[in-house]
């Protein structure tokens, strides 16, 4: 088996959010399907663009 690095983007559901709702989502989300079987070893925030949370997961791949 091989590591694989992956990332995918959790979008704010709405604009002009305050920092505060911005983590609470990002806390929801990281606990339900598929977020919470991921192997996450970094968060970065986006602000430029669409707004949300890129989040950086390994994952393991048959080769």
């Amino acid at each position: 088996m091989t590591v694989e690095e992956r990332k995918t983007f959790i979008e704010d559901p709405r604009p002009n959010m305050m920092r505060e709702e911005k983590n609470t989502h990002l806390s929801y989300m990281l606990r339900v399907a598929p977020h919470a079987k991921q192997h996450i070893f970094r968060i970065e925030r986006a602000e430029i663009g669409a707004s949300g949370w890129w989040i950086h997961y390994r994952t393991e791949s048959p080769k």
